[in-house]
């Protein structure tokens, strides 16, 4: 089991370099613009008080401390777009190759014949992809702090601390559901689509809930309402209702693409 879950690894191990490397020089020069709009943060925000509330709402932007706080330009700038949508890639592309790809690149059958259950072929290769996210996790929001050092901005560690845990949590279920389609389909590009269309659909969902209060119910079907990075930077904490939604997801994902894989009909 363990030199398959160290081969899945090892296999990631360039992609994963690429995609840390890419928040890392995120983070960076998000840490190093930030003194100058800080200086001007007044002007900034009588700027800002001009924008539709709607407009900040929608994109889950939190205005009045987005220029005081290095965590509130952070939530704004790489944590309300640009790195949900780094890790969303990452995790589809490890859910879709977990299982989909060895069955589309006719590889599946050599994974079987390995003196190992189905069930420690599955643990494996869930268990890596575990283990890079969490290392994608940790780097990507834990690289502010030599930045910060660096430009002599003051940081909240406890903050940083409940993003990457929210982060982790977010990224984990996006994660189970892609291993569960992987379970399922014989094709990455099935399961890309399959957890694209989705998370496409929730993030609609979450944007019409904030501008229409008659559809304010759908933000609960949203993973991107319950992925609130600005209570995580700002306030220091996470909704329990956040923490239940993404565990209950990656449980029932993960338990139920464990037994779809141990059943499936897969020739060898």
């Amino acid at each position: 089991m363990f030199p398959l879950f160290r081969k899945t690894v090892s296999i990631k191990h360039k992609s994963l370099l690429i995609y840390i490397l890419i928040c890392v020089a995120l983070v960076w020069m998000y840490v190093a613009i930030f003194p100058s709009f800080s200086k001007d943060a007044a002007e900034m925000t009588k700027v800002f008080e001009n924008f539709p509330a709607e407009l900040f709402e929608a994109f889950d932007v939190n205005a009045a401390t987005m220029l005081t706080s290095i965590e509130g330009f952070l939530s704004m700038e790489q944590y309300s777009i640009m790195w949900p949508i780094i890790v969303i890639i990452l995790v589809i592309s490890l859910g879709a190759s977990a299982f989909a790809a060895e069955v589309e690149q006719g590889t599946i059958e050599v994974l079987l014949s390995q003196p190992l259950s189905r069930a420690k072929i599955f643990w494996a290769k869930y268990l890596a992809g575990l283990f890079i996210i969490f290392l994608f996790v940790f780097f990507s929001v834990a690289s502010i702090l030599p930045f910060a050092r660096l430009h002599n901005v003051a940081i909240d560690l406890s903050a940083h601390f409940w993003m990457g845990i929210l982060g982790l949590l977010f990224a984990v279920s996006i994660y189970s559901m892609a291993i569960l389609f992987s379970s399922i389909f014989s094709s990455k590009g099935k399961v890309s689509s399959a957890v694209a269309g989705i998370l496409i659909f929730m993030y609609a969902a979450d944007i019409l809930a904030s501008l229409k209060e008659s559809l304010d119910n759908l933000r609960y079907v949203s993973f991107f309402y319950y992925f609130d990075h600005n209570v995580a930077l700002l306030e220091r904490h996470i909704a329990s209702l956040s923490i239940a939604v993404f565990l209950s997801v990656t449980v029932v994902c993960t338990l139920v693409g464990l037994v779809v894989f141990t059943k499936r009909d897969i020739a060898v």
